[in-house]
């Protein structure tokens, strides 16, 4: 049996994001699917690639030697995909601008693709909280920004990324106050970088939207 690049991609983001079930959210397909492709790679490998235990998984010697091939096809991949829709590449500078969640998050990754597809690009960086952000791009001192509120100004359109989602974690014994949800999800309803978006882009509960502003000549 060959390994397929869809294997390939159950085994990394497996790997990646520590269970089964996330990487099946994440590559959109069931659970069952996600488990068969690391089953049939496995086999074909004659290896194990991970433990499992409680529904998490942990990487075996074998699958941490693995991970790094993982990395090398799935970027390979990508390359050859745009081979046919590439376009020039982009010169001169971009003013890239980033809370500090996103940079956390996913900054590292956007980077590196940048670098990898547009080599000639100065990519100048600015990391600041959201307000500042918005307020570089209405005087027009960044190019992009990446956070998680709308810009509201008429020379910037917003592109929502996805949405991140918010948990509150406290010790087992911690007495915390209770908080009627309706009252919580109107009052994030509400919320004025909220209010601002598309109602595609709206959704009530803990969470926000992960936003690109984009500033146009």
């Amino acid at each position: 049996m060959r390994i397929t690049l869809r294997q390939v991609e159950a085994f990394y983001w497996t790997a990646t994001l520590g269970s089964v079930h996330a990487a099946a959210e994440h590559l959109n397909f069931s659970q069952p699917a996600v488990s068969a492709r690391i089953k049939e790679l496995e086999s074909t490998l004659n290896v194990e690639l991970f433990t499992r235990k409680n529904q998490r998984v942990k990487l075996t010697d074998d699958g941490r030697n693995a991970i790094a091939y993982a990395e090398r096809v799935l970027s390979a991949g990508q390359e050859f995909e745009r081979l046919g829709h590439a376009g020039p590449a982009l010169e001169g500078r971009l003013r890239l601008g980033s809370d500090e969640s996103t940079a956390m998050v996913a900054l590292s990754d956007i980077l590196t693709q940048l670098k990898r597809r547009h080599p000639r690009l100065l990519v100048e960086l600015t990391i600041d909280v959201g307000a500042v952000l918005k307020e570089k791009l209405r005087k027009r001192e960044i190019d992009i920004a990446l956070h998680t509120s709308a810009s509201a100004v008429l020379h910037v359109f917003d592109e929502q990324l996805g949405w991140v989602d918010f948990q509150w974690v406290a010790a087992r014994d911690l007495d915390v106050p209770q908080v009627r949800s309706s009252l919580r999800s109107r009052r994030s309803c509400r919320s004025s970088p909220t209010r601002r978006l598309p109602r595609s882009m709206r959704r009530c509960g803990s969470g926000c939207a992960a936003v690109a502003s984009i500033s146009t000549p």
